[in-house]
C-alpha cells in the first residue's frame, strides 16, 4: 500500500507544467519520465486497485485480531510520506517558464518533512520490535 500511494497521488495530480507552451520551451528541475499517457493511466489504475485490495485485507485482518493498533500508526506515517513524495514528484517534474518556486519549496520543506515521517515510522517500528523481543526473552 505504501508504495502505491505516491503513484496514485502522482496520477491524480497530473501534469503541472505551464499550459500553452511546448515541452522544448519549458524549464525543468527534473525532467519527467518519458511515459505514454496509456502507461500513466495503467499505473494509476493499478496503484488504486492495490490500495483498495490492501485496505480490504487490512480491514479484514483487523477484524480477526491479526493487525494491532501500532501497525496503523506506522502505516499512517508511511502513507503521509507517500502523499508528500507523490505530490513533490509532480511539482519537481513540472515544466515552467523561469523559476519554479514550487520546486524550491518542495526541496526545502516538503521532502525533509517526508524524510522525518519515514524516520519516525522506522524508529517506532524499531522500538516496537525491541519491546517485543524483550517480552519474549523475559517470558
Amino acid at each position: 500500500m505504501t508504495v502505491a500511494v505516491p503513484v496514485v497521488i502522482w496520477y491524480l495530480v497530473g501534469d503541472l507544467s505551464s499550459p500553452g507552451f511546448s515541452p522544448a520551451q519549458l524549464d525543468y528541475v527534473i525532467n519527467p519520465l518519458p511515459i505514454s499517457p496509456f502507461v500513466e493511466h495503467g499505473l494509476g489504475i493499478l496503484a488504486m486497485a492495490l490500495i483498495v485490495a490492501s485496505s480490504w485485507m487490512l480491514y479484514r485482518n483487523q477484524k480477526n485480531g491479526l493487525v494491532r493498533y501500532p501497525t496503523w500508526i506506522i502505516l499512517g506515517l508511511l502513507v503521509a510520506t507517500g502523499l508528500i513524495v507523490g505530490f513533490s514528484w509532480r511539482v519537481l517534474t513540472a515544466g515552467g517558464i523561469g523559476a519554479n518556486i514550487g520546486a524550491g519549496l518542495m526541496i526545502l520543506f516538503a521532502l525533509p518533512v517526508a524524510g522525518l515521517l519515514a524516520l519516525a515510522a522506522l524508529t517506532y517500528l524499531t522500538v516496537l520490535l525491541v519491546i517485543q523481543r524483550r517480552q519474549a526473552i523475559s517470558g
